[in-house]
């Protein structure tokens, strides 16, 4: 679980960043004539990396989340599977509740 993690951790980030380089690539308002941006562009462009960063993190855990959840119930299915076999208890016994 922790390769996969790992492995979103680090989409989230090119994506973050992939986001906030927006501005370079002709997506956010061009520079003013003296070569310094309009300060709308600079703050187009912090709001794309934010918001960026926002939805890389709650994609990220969203993911892990899930995971875990999947994890938990993995656990407590076999958990209820070693009861029924080994104790040769009623199923209603190893149920969880």
């Amino acid at each position: 679980m922790a390769a996969k993690f790992g492995a979103l951790l680090k989409l989230g980030i090119a994506a973050a960043l992939l986001a906030a380089s927006a501005g370079r690539y002709g997506l956010l308002p061009a520079q003013q004539q003296d070569g310094q941006p309009i300060p709308s562009a600079t703050k187009a462009a912090a709001d794309i990396g934010y918001q960026a960063c926002v939805s890389g993190a709650a994609a990220i855990h969203d993911t892990a989340w899930t995971a875990e959840c999947k994890r938990l119930a993995d656990q407590t299915e076999q958990d209820r599977a070693n009861c029924l076999s080994k104790l040769n208890l009623p199923s209603a016994y190893c149920d969880v509740s």
